[in-house]
């Protein structure tokens, strides 16, 4: 189900009592995807690489703003929930980012719990790596993809967060161990991961996610509203809210 835009949104204005919750990785330097350099600025750090800009793990307060232009199409992305729900939450997320880490032990189980296990929402999982900064988290993407070929969506999951639990152990050695306790064919799921099979398709998020304004993780599109950052569940909890609200 294609998600659209409302003509108006409004700006949601989080500001966390905790700095520590408002964490957001930005991607600012090119990232090397299958030898295409894709460059993304993001905000200025006062870096010294001759751009103005740096790449860092940035833990100060970030406002989430209004997309105009759209929310992004789910087409054939992991997601969980029912395709039908009123609400569809997106997230752009790097496996190696800590703030997306803290998202997905803090937040995302309240959201599934109360949201989508009701049938309210959908979770909706895109790549968007930060590889200047997190030199694992492009090869992470393409180990989740290829267990979601060999065994389809749940076990997609349960690679998803065996990343994410495994957060300190990232590598390609480590990504063939976790994928065959799930159950993949260890010979196929490596030729898969080594032959880079699905580098184009985390290239293919991340260009959607430049198009849409996102320069770093996590950044989540709540139907028409962006929010940048590992904000609480709070603020996340009250823009679905809002969404529900509108739908009726």
């Amino acid at each position: 189900m294609e998600e659209t835009t409302k003509a108006t949104k409004k700006n949601f204005q989080f500001l966390g009592n905790s700095p520590s919750y408002l964490g957001t990785s930005i991607l600012v330097s090119a990232l090397v995807i299958s030898g295409t350099l894709i460059y993304v600025f993001g905000p200025s750090t006062g870096g010294s690489n001759g751009t103005g800009f740096a790449p860092t793990d940035n833990e100060g307060a970030v406002l989430p703003d209004v997309v105009r232009g759209g929310a992004p199409e789910v087409g054939d992305a992991p997601f969980l929930g029912d395709e039908d729900a009123p609400v569809t939450i997106v997230e752009y997320s790097d496996f190696q980012c800590p703030f997306c880490a803290k998202f997905f032990n803090e937040s995302l189980p309240r959201v599934i719990a109360e949201y989508v296990n009701t049938g309210k929402a959908r979770f909706v999982y895109k790549d968007f790596p930060l590889s200047s900064i997190h030199p694992q988290a492009q090869k992470a993407a393409e180990a989740a993809r290829c267990v979601r070929d060999q065994l389809g969506n749940n076990e997609y999951w349960r690679m998803h967060d065996r990343i994410f639990d495994g957060q300190d152990l990232l590598g390609v050695s480590s990504f063939k161990q976790w994928a065959r306790e799930i159950g993949v064919n260890g010979s196929e799921f490596d030729g898969c991961l080594d032959s880079d099979k699905y580098a184009s398709a985390v290239a293919t998020d991340i260009e959607e996610g430049i198009a849409l304004g996102v320069t770093g993780t996590p950044t989540f599109f709540i139907n028409g509203t962006r929010i940048v950052g590992a904000v609480p569940y709070e603020q996340i909890r009250a823009v679905i809210e809002q969404e529900l609200a509108d739908a009726n």
